[in-house]
């Protein structure tokens, strides 16, 4: 059976799925004791990036059966934007030196359209 989850509130109101050119998927497993720091620098992180001339959506999501595990989907203009945006102060503030730390585990995935026949 496949796990469940939910948008998190600071998310709503933006649409999940539209024409998509450079997604980013990350699982985080968070420490416990750190899931709602990592929640807080999230939404923190959500609002700069949601700034960013070359980001079309970021929304993360808490697994509702186990709440230490975290899904990040960002979609970009291009892989560019993706790369100015993991240079980005706020990246690195929120991201680097506020998530990160508290994870047990990480992982990245990036994904685009393939070329319209």
């Amino acid at each position: 059976m496949g796990k469940s989850l939910k948008q998190h509130p600071s998310n709503a109101g933006t649409p999940i799925f539209a024409e998509v050119t450079f997604c980013v998927v990350a699982r985080y497993t968070v420490r416990k004791a750190e899931i709602t720091t990592v929640i807080e620098n999230l939404q923190r992180l959500s609002q700069a990036t949601k700034l960013e001339p070359g980001n079309l959506e970021y929304h993360f999501f808490q697994n509702l059966e186990e709440s230490s595990e975290i899904l990040v989907f960002e979609r970009y203009t291009d892989g560019a934007a993706f790369k100015a945006h993991r240079e980005s102060g706020h990246f690195q503030r929120f991201a680097i030196q506020e998530v990160i730390p508290r994870l047990l585990s990480r992982s990245v995935e990036t994904f685009t359209a393939p070329p319209s026949a």
